[in-house]
């Protein structure tokens, strides 16, 4: 959805409301191109006006971009496949060494799942708002903050209420995409419910191509999904569909889902040379095409000058819409799109765990059990088979050295300690890759170990599922930009200003309010604060500032309990007391008097020696005279300092008058009640001067 720019003078973009030519030719080819573009994008389902041999051409390209992209993934489709059936533990029958033998799974990459999942779900879905909006510019009226707080409000709402599916497809993406590397989500606006939708989609049923190294690059975007025949004949009567059967229809099995791929690709339906982006549904065994509908709204599309003599104009670009956002649990290990998940990086390991384990097991299973071979001819047992049950004897027509010396056991070894210990390595060095030690599971090997000591080897965990954490925060962040633009271009004002319960002229626009050119929209979560002794550690943190005066009281309060998930906050903060305020400012004011006499004495007391100076000088033959003039210029240099320091003190008290404590109740100052010194005064103000150097 993002618009490009344009090089200035070279095109403009077209304003499609004022320059559209009215005129409509009967196909969609014949049609102007300022018409065609307004027809398009404003249109529904285009099938109806595409005659069928474009259609055949259509389906043919579709089906072979979609064959290519999805043979360019085939690689990743059997790590991905491979990580699943290890998190799904999925068994198969075993015949080797013998048949029934041990088929136990260890659960490595679905226990490195489970972790994930437990720290990275509760963070990035927080228990209040999980969206957050910062303006940029300046604000001098509030109103860009007031704006962001509407649009995060708006917003969270969206997600946690109307989108009721949002909360539990992210539980899934932290669970599900840290298998298989990738994984989509899919917004979309649907117009029958007038609402803003999204879903995420199966692991592998994305297709794009491999080579790209981000998804607005692909030329195609496709995906698989399936439909019932009763939700796609809903679809026709609501013209989401072209009103026509699926070939084959009567035959088809009506109990079992049908397969459609719906492709996001650029196709020229208008034959000026220049490839539009559509979203085209086509059934994928009989290669029907069900719908093409317009994949850009009228704000994507350039266009160059119109000419004056033809009315026409040449189309620059069009940007395709963006309905998908992609989560990467790990980059591509050989650059490509499609990441890596806990079944690539975990696979051999897990698979190696799961054979030694068999072995081992297998191996007590023959130990215990026993067997060998029975060399005499005539020495047989019915049934093949003795199996003993405690203290039971069984009678046979042989003697007892005849049985000894006719069965001779088989010595089998017991399990091997070596295996035993390479075992251990093995699910150690999984546990390393995973994070999923045991100090991170909550099992300490060292119950004295130091408070800090353990909050470092927490931290130093970390670090693999931190770098995960921010992959997942930039997904995140444009998945809330995706549904901002959706909002801003579909979200109707009334139902906007309904939310707000705003009447008249005063109710909010969503197209000026999910405008991002100003503001920046992003996740709650913070990325580097993962788990709660992590957030914990920043709110005390913030909290000792705010001891120490550097920082505001109420908030650093105030994040402390949102940390540690203390519900009803604004309940907790207490209320300034009014009398408070009242009591500080006639006390400030009292200050201020203070200083103000003060200061009127300081000056007499400069006026009187400026006046014993000018004596001093007349008389300049005495001796004593010279030394009372030296005496007479240093008092008064203390007197000017003192002075500047008074009008300092006032200034602070001029920009402190009225205003509230750090966020703390207001502790009003205590008056001054001792005289102030002045450097080397014995206690000019308030006090005696020094007889020794103010003559009276």
């Amino acid at each position: 959805m993002a618009i490009e720019t344009l090089p200035e003078g070279e095109m403009q973009p077209l304003d499609i409301d004022d320059q559209l030519d009215d005129s409509e030719g009967d196909e969609l080819a014949d049609m102007p191109t300022m018409s065609f573009i307004r027809f398009v994008a404003e249109g529904g389902n285009l099938v109806e006006y595409v005659d069928q041999n474009t259609l055949n051409d259509i389906a043919l390209d579709v089906d072979e971009r979609y064959k290519l992209d999805k043979e360019s993934m085939h690689e990743w489709f059997g790590i991905m496949q491979k990580g699943l059936d290890l998190a799904k533990m999925s068994k198969q029958d075993k015949s080797y060494p013998f048949k029934d033998a041990s088929n136990v799974h260890y659960p490595l990459v679905t226990s490195a799942a489970l972790q994930y999942n437990a720290r990275a779900y509760p963070a990035i879905v927080p228990s209040g708002d999980p969206v957050h909006c910062k303006v940029h510019g300046e604000d001098p009226d509030g109103m860009k903050a007031a704006r962001a707080e509407r649009v995060s409000d708006y917003a969270s709402f969206q997600l946690k209420t109307r989108m009721k599916r949002w909360e539990k497809d992210t539980d899934s993406i932290t669970f599900i995409g840290p298998i298989v590397g990738t994984i989509f989500r899919k917004y979309w606006y649907d117009p029958a419910h007038q609402s803003t939708k999204s879903r995420i989609c199966q692991p592998g049923t994305v297709i794009v191509n491999n080579n790209i190294t981000d998804l607005s690059e692909a030329p195609a975007i496709t995906e698989e999904f399936d439909l019932y025949l009763h939700q796609v004949e809903s679809r026709r009567r609501t013209g989401w569909f072209v009103d026509e059967e699926i070939d084959g229809e009567d035959t088809i099995d009506r109990i079992k889902p049908q397969e459609f791929i719906e492709q996001i690709c650029r196709i020229d339906l208008d034959d000026d040379g220049y490839e539009e982006p559509y979203i085209i549904t086509m059934h994928k065994s009989s290669s029907k095409i069900m719908r093409i509908a317009a994949a850009f709204d009228l704000d994507d599309v350039r266009l160059a000058d119109v000419d004056e003599e033809t009315k026409e104009a040449t189309i620059l670009s069009i940007e395709p819409n963006s309905f998908y956002v992609d989560y990467h649990f790990l980059p591509s290990f050989d650059g490509t799109f499609m990441g890596h998940g806990l079944g690539a990086l975990l696979g051999d390991i897990s698979s190696t765990v799961n054979t030694m384990l068999n072995m081992l097991v297998d191996s007590g299973h023959y130990s215990m059990m026993g067997g060998g071979f029975i060399g005499a001819k005539d020495f047989r047992i019915k049934g093949a088979q003795a199996r003993f049950e405690p203290g039971e004897w069984k009678h046979v027509n042989f003697h007892g050295g005849d049985i000894k010396n006719g069965i001779v056991p088989m010595s089998f070894p017991q399990p091997s300690p070596v295996m035993f210990q390479l075992l251990g390595m093995m699910v150690d060095a999984g546990r390393e890759l995973s994070s999923t030690s045991n100090i991170m599971t909550g099992d300490a090997a060292n119950a004295n170990m130091p408070v800090g000591t353990v909050m470092a080897l927490v931290e130093q965990g970390m670090q693999v599922f931190t770098a995960s954490y921010k992959r997942v925060y930039r997904s995140l962040k444009a998945e809330f930009e995706l549904l901002c633009r959706l909002n801003a271009r579909y979200l109707p004002p009334e139902t906007y200003a309904e939310f707000f319960n705003v009447q008249g002229e005063e109710q909010p626009n969503p197209q000026v309010d999910f405008d991002l050119r100003d503001m920046d929209i992003t996740p709650v979560a913070d990325p580097k604060s993962v788990t709660d002794m992590q957030k914990m550690a920043k709110a005390e943190f913030l909290l000792g500032l705010a001891r120490d005066g550097m920082v505001d009281q109420a908030e650093a309060i105030t994040r402390v309990l949102r940390a540690a998930s203390i519900d009803d906050i604004d309940a907790l903060i207490p209320k300034p007391n009014p009398m408070d305020k009242v009591i500080a400012e006639a006390q400030m004011y009292s200050a201020q008097l203070d200083l103000q006499m003060k200061s009127v004495e300081i000056e007499k007391k400069m006026a009187e020696t400026q006046s014993e100076l000018a004596k001093a000088a007349k008389d300049v033959a005495s001796a004593e005279s010279e030394e009372m003039g030296r005496q007479l210029q240093g008092y008064l240099s203390e007197l000017n300092v003192m002075k500047e320091a008074l009008n300092v003190r006032r200034q602070q008290l001029d920009g402190m008058a009225g205003a509230p404590g750090n966020g703390a109740p207001v502790q009003p100052p205590q008056r001054a009640t001792q005289p102030i010194q002045g450097p080397g005064a014995g206690g000019i103000l308030g006090g005696q001067p020094n007889p020794g150097r103010l003559p009276q």
